[in-house]
């Protein structure tokens, strides 16, 4: 939800927790909401007395809500039933006043509202922390400073920038504890103070030098004491308008918006044309003194011959206005550029081209705004469409704003990047993640003949409905009754096959039951599927049947091929295939791709010739987790002896005095789906922006995910020890797993489960990818596995793949 622009004292104190959204879950008192309605209102907290304002209306999920009212308020837990608090029910708006003999301590709002025709109860949703002001007798000295702003970004001359105390007047108050609690810019809420003012715990406050976003203007600093006045208990205490600080330069940046306006030509029917700037422009710098005049327009003739300087001014707000008769004829465009004075540039600076004027015969006003039909547009969930405004519409010039305020989250989020402020439209893309619901959107449109207060605005319900085609999952089933005995119908197996000969490879296709399409959305209608594959690592494709999605892994060959894992990337597309030829063509079709694995298992070493008789099968040999949480295999490592061409368990018992195995090298990572989209700080040197690009897919040093991964952890590209369960310089387990992303557990038992650990797979965004790396074992039946042995497993033990880490940021939730 946007945040109003906050110019009183209380917005002041309210703003330091708004930022922050409550989501509270709803009790539907009627019936239930397939819809899932629930609304989301700011937090606030730390109020002074005698302070009043109004908490921002609630940004909700499902269809508009309204009749809203206040069931009940608690303070400290107990009933209260003063008259601090009205809300508004059609907006949802409340209002806070009558404060100044209000109790302090913690006030609770539950509130009820209706949506879609049912009744909602919010319990506690709205939270205001009611404080006393700080006692007499706390001050700050000075309570004005004024500081350069260059001397703020870089201070290169090591100028010694002014501070301001805390103090107290006398004995009677001592303070403990010291905060900035908001900060108000030129009477506006402030939300990154805290990278700019700072105030320590004895009370000196300062600006941060370094801070290259830093602008020029009147900061109002109000602060959270904690103070004990004599013979009483410690109490914080809100101390309001405490500093004023005056960042002053000289006028660095003019901004006009829209920066490209129209004028019309004069002709026998409207003859009194004339321009003035509607909004008067935002200059960064200093106030004082501030004056504006017209450098320049160009060209500096127009096509009469006069001087066109003389038929602009320019009023004190920075404001321009061409008058009536001024002679201007279509086609004309001039350039006009602006000089601003203030305290700090007396001579004034220069601003070129700030605003371009172009003359056009006439600007039609704005006539029959409106979307759909009756105002309901009807679309289906993760579909691609484009939301035009009706073919009635008239207007010349004219700009569009979608207002957002009130909207859910994530609708802005689809929403916004496909709206157009040229156009009025919305164009949304296939695969979007609009949940079903009712919204109710609003748009603005302005041109020069608009009048700001009676502003067009044209609202539509957007309903997003149940797609036929949706599905989220498929399977292709699992061959592990192939070769073990049990129940393998647990999803944790879905999608392994593996196979021990060449002979034992068959073709598999996806289970029809497992596409989880709802047949409520569309009864008796049943998608065309079509089917694509990919290849992620090393095992062939025998290729894929576009129709039932049948296909087969080939069996390796050549001596360096060892036993290891690996995956197909298969995509499966629902489409209408009765109104259209093919996937492409269907706005509303859907797409899923999940790898389908594979397990070669040889035997140790290569294919013409094996170093030793065992066979290494995980069961399951994929573990897929979130990297967010982390995870094991929940499963064992199986291993055969094959002798005579005859399989079986091996007879010595599977430990850490018979066994040991590690991952080792060939780090190769397959990415599905991650993205640098997120700051990231665990860099030297303070890296820490985003720039959009996808993870990379590839092995050890040709993978720049993975090399940052590994620099992450203090380890060199190709190193063991991110992912290593052994201590880097002997054979003894770790107990230290900071700089580790997963390992083996080798420290007892017999199951050698491969662990995960959390938020450690992260590069400016999680990991949604495919983990396949060499691990090498040592198996000795005898019992006599030593640490030199696990110190040597890298180089001296045998080499497989038998495992895939699958690691989805959205698992679990």
């Amino acid at each position: 939800m946007s945040l109003k622009k906050l110019t009183t004292s209380f917005w002041a104190i309210l703003g330091i927790v708004i930022l922050s959204l409550l989501n509270t879950s709803c009790t539907d008192t009627e019936t239930t909401d397939t819809t899932n309605f629930v609304i989301y209102y700011a937090g606030m907290t730390d109020i002074g007395p005698s302070m009043t304002g109004i908490i921002s209306s609630p940004s909700y999920k499902g269809a508009a809500p309204s009749d809203f009212a206040i069931t009940g308020i608690t303070l400290n837990g107990e009933e209260y039933t003063g008259q601090c608090f009205n809300i508004n029910s059609e907006t949802g708006e409340i209002t806070v006043s009558n404060t100044k003999n209000a109790p302090v301590g913690t006030y609770k709002i539950s509130i009820s509202c209706i949506s879609n025709g049912k009744r909602y109860e919010y319990k506690d949703i709205v939270t205001v922390n009611m404080l006393k002001a700080v006692p007499e007798g706390v001050k700050v000295e000075p309570n004005k400073l004024e500081i350069k702003l260059g001397y703020i970004i870089n201070n290169e001359e090591q100028i010694e920038l002014p501070t301001a105390q805390v103090t107290t007047d006398g004995e009677h108050v001592s303070i403990s504890q010291y905060a900035i609690s908001s900060v108000l810019k030129d009477g506006v809420l402030y939300a990154d103070f805290a990278k700019l003012f700072q105030i320590s715990q004895t009370g000196v406050i300062s600006a941060i030098e370094g801070y290259e976003n830093a602008e020029p203007g009147i900061y109002t600093l109000n602060l959270k004491l904690r103070t004990n006045a004599m013979d009483k208990e410690s109490e914080d205490g809100i101390f309001e308008n405490a500093l004023t600080i005056d960042i002053t330069s000289e006028p660095l940046k003019l901004t006009y918006t829209p920066s490209e306006e129209f004028i019309e030509e004069a002709t026998i029917d409207q003859p009194n044309t004339k321009y003035d700037t509607k909004t008067a422009p935002v200059m960064m710098g200093s106030k004082d003194d501030i004056a504006f005049s017209i450098e320049s327009v160009t060209p500096e003739t127009d096509q009469s011959g006069s001087p066109t300087i003389n038929k602009f001014t320019i009023d004190n707000e920075g404001k321009i206005h061409v008058a009536a008769q001024h002679g201007f004829k279509t086609g004309e465009i001039f350039n006009i550029s602006v000089r601003v004075k203030n305290k700090y540039a007396p001579e004034g600076i220069v601003f070129s081209n700030v605003l371009t004027l172009e003359t056009v015969n006439f600007i039609h006003p704005i006539e029959n705004f409106e979307y759909g039909k009756s105002g309901i547009v009807n679309q289906v969930e993760k579909s691609k469409f484009t939301i035009k405004k009706n073919d009635t519409f008239k207007g010349d010039k004219v700009s569009f704003t979608w207002l957002t305020e009130g909207l859910d989250k994530t609708v802005i989020e689809q929403l916004q990047p496909g709206f157009s402020s040229e156009t009025g439209e919305f164009t949304v893309e296939k695969g979007n993640k609009l949940p079903v619901g009712e919204y109710l959107i609003r748009v603005e449109a302005k041109n020069q003949k608009s009048e700001d207060n009676n502003p067009t605005i044209a609202e539509f319900t957007l309903k997003i409905g149940l797609n036929p085609n949706n599905f989220t999952t498929f399977s292709y089933g699992n061959n592990y009754s192939k070769y073990y005995s049990g129940d393998f119908s647990d999803a944790k197996y879905d999608n392994q096959f593996r196979y021990r000969e060449s002979t034992d490879i068959e073709k598999i296709k996806p289970i029809l039951e497992s596409f989880d399409f709802n047949p409520n959305a569309k009864p008796g209608y049943t998608p065309t599927v079509s089917f694509k594959i990919e290849k992620t690592r090393k095992v062939g494709i025998g290729g894929v049947n576009a129709n039932t999605g049948e296909f087969k892994f080939n069996w390796p060959t050549g001596k360096d091929d060892m036993s290891f894992a690996d995956a197909a990337m298969v995509t499966a597309t629902a489409y209408d295939g009765t109104t259209y030829n093919n996937a492409d063509d269907d706005p509303t079709a859907v797409s899923v791709s999940l790898p389908v694995f594979v397990h070669i298992s040889m035997l140790g070493g290569t294919v013409s010739k094996p170093t030793d008789n065992y066979r290494i099968e995980y069961v399951p040999f994929v573990l897929k987790t979130s990297p967010k949480n982390g995870g094991e295999l929940q499963g064992k490592l199986n291993i055969y002896e094959t002798k005579n061409e005859q399989t079986n368990p091996i007879s010595w018992s599977l430990d850490n005095q018979h066994f040991a195995i590690d991952y080792a090298r060939t780090f190769y990572y397959y990415n599905i789906a991650g993205i640098r989209s997120e700051i990231d700080n665990d860099y030297e040197g303070g890296e820490e922006k985003p720039d959009g690009t996808a993870h990379e897919t590839g092995a050890d040093a040709k993978n720049p995910f993975v090399v940052n991964l590994w620099l992450k952890n203090n380890a060199n590209t190709g190193a063991k020890d991110p992912v290593s369960g052994f201590t880097k310089d002997g054979g003894e387990p770790k107990t230290d797993f900071t700089q580790t992303l997963a390992y083996v557990d080798n420290s007892n038992g017999s199951n050698f489960i491969v662990k995960v650990l959390p938020n450690k797979w992260f590069e400016h965004g999680y990991a949604n990818g495919l983990f396949i790396a060499q691990m090498t074992y040592t198996a000795k039946p005898n019992g006599d596995i030593t640490t030199a042995d696990k110190k040597d497993i890298k180089n001296k033990g045998v080499k497989t793949f038998p495992f895939v880490i699958w690691l989805d940021e959205k698992f679990g939730e």
